[in-house]
């Protein structure tokens, strides 16, 4: 059976901790907070890795710990579960977390799900009714603090690309480009790499921008950086900023969105921003990017390159990239034959297999009874979008 056992922050918490029942020898997820700060973290000696805390100014500012523990608990799950708390409170706001982002890898154990039921069971309704949380957890999994929050536990491949990606950038390399079909996590990628690269030691002096072609992607992204410490609104922009400051490293979500100078609404915008670039009308926001910065990060996928003003992908020919690919699918549990399915639909092929076991799967000839089902589904579980 789980429990949360709250104790002062203090010398005299830390005496009360050796008499604990789980203070000494005993995997435990602790909470430190002083109702407006907090930091997460795990151990299995709670009273030794306290007293740890305590020596740095930063944590000297919280008073209250707050220790949740198992008779069952493992390595593993103490380790999921601070990962989970991390995630959540991080999306749920009442905190500001004074946790740096990096080492949330997901992970799987035996009974994993038995611990998460009794998380999101147990765990997370008493933290709420402590004062500790706000929002139950269905509103925080559809919210956007929750979806672009840098707290993210990165799959094996998604590890594997940053991991890599943060050697090269610290060190000779200059461009980089990350593929990836819908649903590998892009964009958490770039989101995560911003809060990583400026707290960690060898690029933290780094000027880095995340540059997001969307309108509507970038305003969400300005509202998440606006939460989270060390992130600022600011540093999410459109294209046509990256002339406003100089930059170090400029990391580019939906790099398939950048134009170039076809069937777009303002020529003369664009031809301006070219001029001030030192280019010609044949300049591309792609041609921006580099002209701005000395590194680059560009996510890309060429299947959602779509429209006539879209960069092309031999733009990418000849700028001598490094490239990585992002595989698992997080977004659909239909498997690697649906998304094989949609890729020959959206080819004009037919497609091998339509039906899909525990997968709801249906072909429209009504688009407006699509968006109807879709805002139903999505009234129903959450998480449903229709564009």
């Amino acid at each position: 059976m789980y429990s949360i056992k709250t104790l002062d922050f203090s010398k005299d918490g830390f005496e009360k901790m050796k008499k604990y029942q789980y203070g000494l020898d005993w995997p435990v997820v602790y909470f430190l907070e002083n109702g407006k700060e907090a930091y997460i973290g795990e151990t299995i000696h709670l009273r030794n890795r306290s007293k740890e805390h305590y020596t740095k100014e930063e944590r000297k500012k919280l008073h209250t710990v707050h220790i949740v523990t198992d008779e069952e608990y493992n390595k593993s799950a103490a380790l999921d579960i601070e990962s989970w708390l991390i995630q959540y409170i991080a999306a749920d706001g009442k905190f500001k977390l004074q946790n740096g982002n990096g080492g949330l890898k997901n992970h799987d154990y035996f009974d994993r799900e038995r611990y998460r039921a009794k998380f999101e069971e147990g765990i997370w309704p008493q933290l709420q009714k402590m004062g500790l949380a706000k929002t139950d957890l269905l509103q925080l999994k559809n919210s956007d603090l929750f979806k672009y929050s840098p707290y993210k536990s990165l799959t094996e491949d998604q590890h594997e690309v940053v991991v890599a990606l943060i050697e090269e950038i610290a060190g000779d390399g200059f461009t980089f480009l990350v593929h990836g079909k819908p649903g590998t996590g892009k964009t958490i990628i770039a989101v995560y790499l911003m809060k990583f690269l400026l707290e960690d030691a060898r690029t933290k002096h780094l000027k880095v921008g995340l540059v997001v072609p969307m309108t509507s992607l970038r305003k969400t992204l300005k509202k998440v950086f606006r939460h989270v410490v060390g992130l600022k609104s600011t540093m999410v922009i459109g294209p046509a900023d990256v002339k406003k400051k100089e930059y170090d490293l400029l990391l580019v979500d939906e790099t398939h969105r950048l134009r170039r100078r076809k069937n777009i609404t303002n020529y003369a915008s664009f031809d301006a921003m070219n001029k001030r670039h030192g280019l010609d009308n044949s300049g591309t926001e792609l041609d921006w990017i580099q002209a701005a910065s000395n590194k680059q990060v560009y996510f890309y996928d060429a299947g959602q390159s779509v429209r006539p003003s879209d960069i092309r992908p031999n733009d990418f020919k000849n700028m001598q990239a490094k490239e990585f690919t992002l595989e698992t699918q997080l977004r659909v549990q239909g498997g690697e034959a649906y998304l094989k399915s949609i890729d020959q639909i959206f080819t004009s092929r037919t497609p091998d297999q339509t039906r899909f076991d525990d997968y709801d799967f249906k072909l429209y000839r009504d688009i407006s009874q699509m968006v109807k089902d879709i805002k139903q589904k999505d009234e129903e579980f959450g998480l449903a979008r229709g564009r």
